[in-house]
This record gives C-alpha cells, sequence and structure tokens, in this order.
C-alpha cells in the first residue's frame, strides 16, 4: 500500500468513526423514552366566564391569606404612599382620590405655654414626581382642599368612601378651606411640596394645650386624632399625584418663643401611623352596567388600581380530573383591549397586574413571589398584546387536591395607592391551557 492510499484509508476511517458516533449519540436514552407519547402528554381547554367587579380591600401579601367569608371587609393599610386628585375620562368614569391619617410628635421638649408668636402652621405634602396622572397633565390645575379634624381614632382598621362619617363629621368647621393651584412636578421645577395653611383656630388648640400632650402618643391622640384631606377639582383639568405621607409630609408648626428665638414643631406619621386612602368613584356607564349584572359574561374586564375595579374570573372544571397525570403546566391568556392603546391613557405605563385564587377558602396570591428580583407568575407579552397568567400549581391543587372553589381575581399590582388602569379583553378572548404529564 502505498502512501498516498495509505492517508485515504485513514481519512475513510475518520468519518466512518464520526459517523457511527453520532448514530450512538442520537440513540442514548431512547429506551428511557414513553412507548406513546400521545398517552404520556396531554392538553385541555377550560370554559371560562368573566365579569368586572368591584375590588375589594384585602391585603397585596403573598405571606397572608384572607378568608373567603372575611374577603370584601377592611384591613390595616401602612403603605407609604395615597394618591391624591381628580381625573375622569369617558371609559372608566371620574375617580376623586382623598386620604386619613393620624400623626405622632417628632420634636423633643415642645411647650405650648413657650409660644410666643406663629409664623405658620401648615399641612406638607411630600410629592411622587415619579408618579404623574395624566402623562400629558396640564402645568397647573387649580384644587379646592378642605382639611377636618377627626372626631374619632383611626385604629387600624380599613376606610372606605362610605364609611368616612365614622371619622369625619363634614358639616363641621374645618381646619383649612382654601383653593390652591397645584403644579406639575414633571414641568415646575422645585414644586415637589403641596402646602396647606392650617386656620388660626387649630392655632389656639396647639397654644391652649397641656405640654403633656406633645409627650407621649397615646395623650397626642386623646387631643388630636388625625384629619381628612379631601380634595376637589375646580377646572376641568385631570391632575392625580402620588403623595409619600411617610416621608417628608407633616403638620409644621413655624413659632417664636418667650425669648424670640425661632422654633418648630413637627408632627410626622411615623411607620406606625395609620393612613388611609379614600377614593370615590363614578363609574361610566358602561362599567355600571357590568357591575349591576352578575348573570352574564363581560366581553370587557375592566381594572382599576386605588381599590377601584377588578376582573373575576370563574373555571368550569367539571370533568376535568384525568386520572393518572398531573398538572404539568397551566397558563391563562388575557388579550388587552384595543382601547388601551387608542383611547385609554394608561397610568403612567401598561398596568402591572397580580392574580388571586381561591384556595380552600383562603384567597392568596398566586403571583406574589419573587426570583432574582422579578416578580414570577404574571407577565405582559408586548408582542402579542396579551396578559399570561402562570397558574399552574393553583390548577394542580384545584383538580388534584380536592381544593374547594374556583374562582380568579385580577387586581392591578399596586392596587392600594396606584391608579393604573387597562381594558381586557374577556368572555371567548381568554385561554386557559393546561398541559398535563402522565404519572
Amino acid at each position: 500500500m502505498n502512501l498516498r492510499q495509505s492517508s485515504f484509508a485513514i481519512v475513510f476511517l475518520i468519518i466512518s468513526l464520526f459517523f457511527f458516533q453520532c448514530k450512538k449519540n442520537s440513540e442514548f436514552g431512547i429506551d428511557l423514552l414513553p412507548p406513546d407519547d400521545a398517552s404520556y402528554f396531554k392538553t385541555d381547554s377550560f370554559d371560562l366566564r368573566s365579569f368586572t367587579v368591584k375590588d375589594t380591600c384585602f391585603n397585596d401579601n403573598s405571606t397572608a391569606a384572607i378568608s373567603a367569608s372575611e374577603f370584601s371587609k377592611n384591613t390595616p393599610f401602612f403603605y407609604p404612599y395615597v394618591s391624591l386628585g381628580y381625573i375622569s375620562d369617558d371609559i372608566f368614569g371620574s375617580m376623586n382620590c382623598n386620604f386619613l391619617a393620624d400623626y405622632t410628635v417628632s420634636t423633643v421638649g415642645f411647650d405650648p405655654a413657650d409660644i410666643s408668636s406663629v409664623d405658620s402652621l401648615n399641612l406638607i405634602l411630600n410629592v411622587d414626581t415619579t408618579s404623574i396622572y395624566p402623562s400629558n397633565a396640564m402645568e397647573k390645575v387649580k384644587f379646592k382642599f378642605r382639611v377636618y379634624e377627626l372626631k374619632d381614632t383611626l385604629g387600624g382598621s380599613r376606610t372606605s368612601s362610605s364609611e368616612v362619617d365614622k371619622y369625619v363629621d363634614l358639616n363641621s368647621i374645618t381646619i383649612a378651606d382654601t383653593e390652591i393651584d397645584i403644579f406639575n412636578p414633571r414641568s415646575i421645577s422645585n414644586k415637589s411640596t403641596i402646602t396647606i395653611p392650617l386656620n388660626d383656630g387649630f392655632i389656639e388648640k396647639i397654644k391652649t394645650s397641656s405640654i403633656d400632650t406633645f409627650k407621649y402618643p397615646p395623650a397626642l391622640y386623646k387631643y388630636f386624632k388625625g384629619i381628612y384631606v379631601e380634595c376637589s377639582k375646580i377646572t376641568d383639568d385631570n391632575l392625580l399625584l402620588r403623595v409619600n405621607l411617610k416621608t417628608g409630609s407633616k403638620i409644621q408648626l413655624k413659632y417664636k418663643d418667650k425669648s424670640s428665638v425661632e422654633k418648630v414643631l413637627d408632627l410626622d406619621i411615623s411607620s406606625f401611623n395609620n393612613r388611609y386612602g379614600v377614593n370615590k368613584n363614578t363609574y361610566s356607564a358602561t362599567i355600571q352596567n357590568y357591575l349591576d349584572d352578575a348573570t352574564n359574561d363581560d366581553s370587557l374586564l375592566y381594572i382599576q388600581g386605588c381599590n377601584s375595579l377588578a376582573a373575576k374570573i370563574d373555571i368550569d372544571t367539571l370533568g376535568k380530573r384525568p386520572k393518572g397525570y398531573f398538572v404539568m403546566d397551566a397558563k391563562l391568556s388575557i388579550p388587552a383591549g384595543d382601547s388601551v392603546s387608542t383611547m385609554v391613557d394608561v397610568y403612567p405605563r401598561m398596568a402591572k397586574l397580580t392574580i388571586y385564587g381561591l384556595v380552600k377558602g383562603q384567597f392568596e396570591s398566586l403571583s406574589g413571589y419573587y426570583n432574582n428580583g422579578q416578580r414570577v407568575g404574571c407577565y405582559y407579552d408586548k408582542k402579542n398584546k396579551t396578559y399570561i397568567f402562570n397558574i399552574t400549581n393553583y390548577m394542580q391543587n384545584l383538580l388534584y387536591e380536592n381544593q374547594e372553589g374556583n374562582q380568579l381575581y385580577i387586581t392591578s399590582l399596586l392596587k392600594e395607592y396606584d391608579p393604573a388602569r387597562v381594558v381586557l379583553k374577556g368572555g371567548k378572548k381568554m385561554k386557559l391551557k393546561v398541559t398535563y404529564k402522565k404519572l
């Protein structure tokens, strides 16, 4: 065999070994595959019923479940933010956002008897300049503010707009009643606070109080139980602001003592103080018709934050329990309504949503856990304009663990204080696809 023939033989041997190895790799593990893939996996879809409902006030907390009997009751609210202002449009209707709060003394050693003269007494509200609605809000909007002193302590229970009279006598004399120009912080620099002057009657209340009133919170609560801030728009322009009540917001008294030394008394809202958003809604005729009709499916689902509107979905599970399988994947897909991009100014981005499920008599968050800093369980598919909810564990429990209840609720993620809104396509447009795997 000459050198040329030897080289050819070696190349042929290498190529043969290569193809032989590829064949072996492709066959590796073939005996581990199920004999019949069609019986190894199953997919199914479910009939769904959808309704627009009023959002209920329960904690958005994945570690705490609220029983079904308490789902519509009020729960404590200790978020730092509230919304304040007024918005209105033809799709959702109008929303007027106000708040209640009580205070604690942050100034040490204040003695009312030491006041010689008062320079100012103001309610100062710190505005979060990153959250302004609508995005094209006017540079300046005039609001009328009324500030009422509470007649009863808040006591850590959530308050709806219909319960305000439990804490406030709206026919009483206010401690502030004034019209103020509110500037859009996005267009006007150094206007990130709202300052509301309080009247002489409240100044006199502080001056005639006891030194012990400002030493301990219980004494202050007995003497000054808190405030209710109500705003109403005067012009036709919309403006809704997010106010940080925990940081930078206070009642501040500037005065001179008997020695003419300038001093300051601050009443702040600490982590333990109550602060509640009180939001009043007048819904559009379309939404009100949906709310009044609890029988027929809603073709559109209206979701709005500030504890306003949510979507309720009923799942028909009759006969949907294939024996010998478990739920490997379950995804609920709901397209965004066309009005999202053409008619509604969503605030200030596509609304982030969260989903709850009825689990053994308890409403639990199905998307309230995190992975590498990202919320898992719900995401928005921008390409197809569709919200995707991963409810695999919920469907496994529902179908195979004799779980009671087959209801889902979808709300705005930061529904306690963020007025984010979105319109979804309900009825036959929704899809729930479940993939089963053989045990």
